[in-house]
């Protein structure tokens, strides 16, 4: 989908003026709020034919919005969380649980595996093995 938008975004760029700089609003334009557009179009012109030429960029925000949905809904939640020090520490564990959806773990098991190595004497020194993404499953170890 992503592709196809961009092909049709390069289309329409190339109709305009092959990221030319002398691009003006058309003379028909006279809907102020078209007008208005085409202007906050024009001032980001060079970024708008970057994003056709570099497959990397997004042209929205969508997949931050995303990420930060499960703060917002739950932001009413955060005023009672008792003091400074819980607001700091809920801040790491949404941190936490975040980065390890974002290295394609399941945060769930994730995180109940790290609280299982803990709980079983994990080394300190080696504590970075539990990072999201330095972690690897391990087979289930029977307790001492």
């Amino acid at each position: 989908m992503a592709g196809e938008r961009r092909r049709r975004a390069i289309v329409q760029l190339v109709k305009a003026g092959t990221c030319d700089r002398d691009v003006e609003i058309p003379c028909e334009v006279r809907d102020p709020e078209t007008a208005t557009t085409f202007r906050y179009a024009l001032t980001r012109w060079d970024r708008l034919c970057a994003y056709t030429l570099d497959g990397r960029p997004s042209i929205d925000n969508n997949f931050s919005e995303r990420c930060l949905r499960n703060i917002a809904v739950t932001r009413k939640n955060f005023l009672f969380l008792g003091s400074d020090r819980g607001g700091e520490r809920a801040a790491i564990f949404y941190t936490l649980l975040n980065t390890a959806a974002l290295n394609g773990l399941n945060p769930e098991r994730w995180l109940a595996d790290v609280l299982d190595r803990l709980a079983r004497g994990h080394p300190i020194n080696r504590i970075d093995e539990l990072l999201p993404w330095n972690w690897s499953p391990q087979a289930k170890q029977k307790p001492t």
